[in-house]
């Protein structure tokens, strides 16, 4: 792949001379090109990855010299199965992304080998980035998918320890991706909670409770922290 080409270069070319940063914009442009490709070309393994270094690359403020080497990593893993011609499957795939590295910003917060994987379903607002501390502080990595149907599929591939969905998604609200994942026998067992405003709280546990769904409601805002907390303990994610 030309792309996965050039996301290597201006990689290494950085490791090289940390004076000068490549353009984030064009970097993250190659790495979203590469995904968008693997997706039509039949290599979800891939597509996977590259969002995933889309976020580490977001998270290290955009270029880093300290995520250098987690970005080659990311690069490697890619070659790796362009090598190859075949995507992996869903449980080597789920077995390469649970081993790439995740950002923290202290040495102390960073991915110990283990560390739990939340999947978030929901758009990448504010609201993300309030709950975004609460949810590393747990010593968990995050991915983040903000389209219902990748999140479902992403969920499915990799089998995250815990889910979060928001509860206003996009054409899918929560309690429906949340009875698609449930509904499927490799994501049955997944721990599952959806995310909602204090209004909508009670309503979304009643429409859960009336379709037999064993799944959390926590509220954002200042009660996401108390209720996130709670959750994890009772669904033994932690």
């Amino acid at each position: 792949m030309e792309r996965l080409g050039n996301v290597e270069q201006m990689v290494v070319s950085f490791s090289k001379n940390l004076n000068v940063k490549p353009d984030s914009f064009e970097l993250l442009r190659n790495v979203h090109s590469i995904k968008g490709s693997a997706a039509s070309f039949g290599y979800p393994t891939i597509a996977l990855i590259s969002h995933h270094l889309e976020d580490y690359i977001i998270a290290t403020g955009n270029f880093s010299e300290t995520a250098v080497d987690g970005m080659l990593e990311h690069v490697h893993a890619i070659g790796a199965i362009v090598e190859a011609r075949r995507d992996p499957g869903s449980e080597e795939g789920r077995r390469i992304l649970k081993s790439l590295p995740d950002f923290h910003p202290t040495q102390t917060q960073r991915r110990a080998q283990g560390q739990k994987t939340v999947l978030f379903i929901g758009p990448r607002n504010i609201q993300l980035r309030l709950m975004e501390p609460e949810i590393r502080a747990g010593g968990f990595r995050l991915v983040v998918l903000s389209n219902s149907f990748q999140g479902i599929e992403s969920a499915i591939r990799t089998r995250p320890d815990l889910i979060l969905i928001s509860n206003i998604i996009d054409i899918l609200d929560g309690v429906d991706v949340a009875r698609m994942i449930h509904a499927a026998e490799m994501t049955h067992h997944v721990p599952l909670v959806i995310v909602a405003s204090k209004l909508d709280a009670e309503p979304v546990r009643n429409r859960l409770h009336r379709l037999n769904e064993k799944v959390l409601v926590v509220r954002k805002g200042e009660d996401f922290s108390a209720d996130f907390a709670y959750a994890i303990v009772k669904l033994g994610v932690v």
